[in-house]
């Protein structure tokens, strides 16, 4: 299966849609951010900056999974 070069994801030529994620968090995994921000000792400002960027990032996340397994069910011909 040849995907088009148009295309850099291959999430993005099964279902038409990209869920490529805002840079957010400046490199540092998101894991990390979501320890320093609920571990560490953090302005409440920065924490609910960055607890509502993780809320968006792990949504959209979310839905592109749920985009990929739909695109699947439609080439697989397959039902819920």
């Amino acid at each position: 299966m040849n995907i088009p070069p148009e295309y850099d994801r291959g999430s993005l030529w099964l279902t038409g849609r990209s869920h490529a994620h805002p840079e957010v968090f400046d490199g540092s995994p998101v894991s990390l951010e979501y320890l320093r921000v609920s571990l560490g000792n953090v302005p409440e400002a920065e924490r609910q900056r960055v607890r509502w960027a993780l809320e968006q990032y792990y949504g959209q996340d979310t839905a592109g999974m749920i985009w990929i397994v739909d695109a699947v069910r439609k080439l697989t011909d397959v039902t819920a």
